[in-house]
């Protein structure tokens, strides 16, 4: 199977170029997304009103259309920006990526609703599954890339993108798709759902509101107009959460009805998610630059109104890597053995203080061929430790291929563990050679 490079910087910018020819108000086709009631404005509405909409807070005041010249940034603002820059196009990538499988996957995720992402059709967005799968992992499987930006996928199965509810690994959810993003900058938040997406496991709050500490279903009511100046204070790369769902923030636009007094009706907000009812719901749109028809899986710069996130009850936060320009700290990957041996070639525990991607075994002859080559994607919720044991007992649909030290024949070979970060970037953590 032939591998799309594991480059992130040459992927993103391939998807920028993707996310380029898709038409803009193509969300205007379908309004239903995990927020089933929450108040989305088309893209006419947002131009008969007049707002500008802009990469960072846009505030549209009735008193005064005088242009101001912006000034510049001081070196921590300049950081703060290339953050909130890197995880907008990251998340944009995930939920934008143009694809199509060679043969009909059937899977079911982790809501219990079965899909089938039938073959030729073009999707958009990574499968929506119970994992927290990067950009990266999913193009392994991907054949090559079309004039026109979309990527033939094949060997996807179900096993694959599913395995056992807690392993599948070829797609995300919702907040996966967040904390992957978030991963890109930094590691001060490792929870990874939306019910603990509160203070207590990192996340820091926007605005002044009441909030819970430590379980979002506990937060008391908050009305729509101190929800509404939370909103106003929203950034690129924020997110907006509640009980089920979650949204990485592009851009904020707000009206006023008097001077000072924000209008929950008109002021809304553009986001990037990963929604499971758009394509639950066969959602699509026609691409005229691609000159078919496009299904939607993620959602890109959908816009729900104040009015709308107040009474689904969605919160505003953060996290300290987008506030706080301190230096964070470099990843690293350690490993529990010492000692290496053909015997304990799967022996021992990966750690590291990011999160982690995949990692790979490779075993290769004295004339260096590859002979045997696993590639183990991480389960959620466990992206910090890996057990080498997993390429033995994990279930199917974990790992992509097979190592067995045992089925060597007598010789020479060498052995090379890498273990790959949601960033992209690889450590090999086990290089030796040995006998069999």
């Amino acid at each position: 199977m032939k591998k799309i490079t594991r480059t992130l910087t040459v992927i993103l910018s391939l998807i920028l170029i993707l996310s380029a020819c898709t038409p803009a108000g193509t969300e205007t086709t379908q309004n239903a997304t995990d927020a089933t009631t929450t108040e989305e404005i088309t893209t006419e509405e947002n131009t008969t009103e007049g707002s500008a909409v802009s990469t960072g807070q846009t505030e549209a005041s009735t008193e005064s259309t005088e242009q101001t010249e912006a000034e510049p940034l001081s070196p921590e603002e300049q950081i703060l920006a290339e953050r909130r820059d890197a995880v907008v196009e990251y998340m944009r990538s995930l939920v934008s990526v143009l694809w199509r499988a060679t043969a009909d996957i059937e899977y079911e995720n982790h809501e219990g609703d079965s899909f089938v992402l039938k073959a030729g059709r073009i999707y958009r967005g990574m499968p929506y599954t119970n994992a927290a799968g990067t950009l990266a992992s999913f193009l392994e499987y991907a054949q090559s890339l079309s004039e026109k930006g979309v990527y033939v996928i094949s060997g996807i199965t179900a096993e694959s993108l599913n395995g056992a509810a807690s392993a599948a690994r070829l797609g995300n959810d919702c907040s996966s798709a967040v904390y992957t993003s978030w991963s890109q900058i930094g590691a001060s938040v490792t929870c990874t759902s939306t019910r603990y997406m509160c203070e207590k496991n990192g996340y820091i709050k926007v605005g002044e509101w009441e909030s819970d500490f430590s379980d979002i279903r506990n937060t008391p009511f908050n009305s729509s107009v101190v929800m509404g100046e939370a909103y106003a204070k929203l950034q690129k790369g924020d997110i907006l959460v509640r009980d089920g769902h979650v949204m990485m923030v592009v851009d904020v636009t707000i009206q006023y009805i008097l001077i000072g007094e924000i209008d929950i009706s008109k002021s809304y907000v553009t986001v990037l998610e990963q929604t499971r009812s758009r394509v639950k719901s066969s959602a699509t749109y026609d691409d005229p630059a691609l000159g078919e028809k496009v299904y939607q899986i993620g959602a890109v710069d959908a816009k729900y109104t104040f009015k709308g996130l107040s009474n689904q009850s969605y919160f505003p936060y953060t996290c300290k890597e987008l506030i706080d320009p301190s230096t964070v700290p470099e990843p690293y990957v350690t490993d529990s053995e010492t000692t290496y041996t053909a015997d304990n070639l799967l022996v021992g525990t990966l750690s590291t203080n990011w999160s982690i991607d995949a990692v790979t075994i490779s075993i290769t002859d004295k004339d260096s061929k590859v002979v045997q080559e696993a590639t183990a994607r991480v389960r959620r919720g466990r992206n910090r430790e890996f057990d080498l044991q997993q390429f033995v007992t994990d279930v199917p649909g974990g790992i992509l291929g097979k190592v067995e030290p045992e089925k060597l024949e007598t010789g020479q070979y060498k052995c090379k563990v890498v273990c790959r970060l949601t960033t992209g970037q690889e450590f090999v953590v086990r290089e030796f050679e040995f006998t069999k």
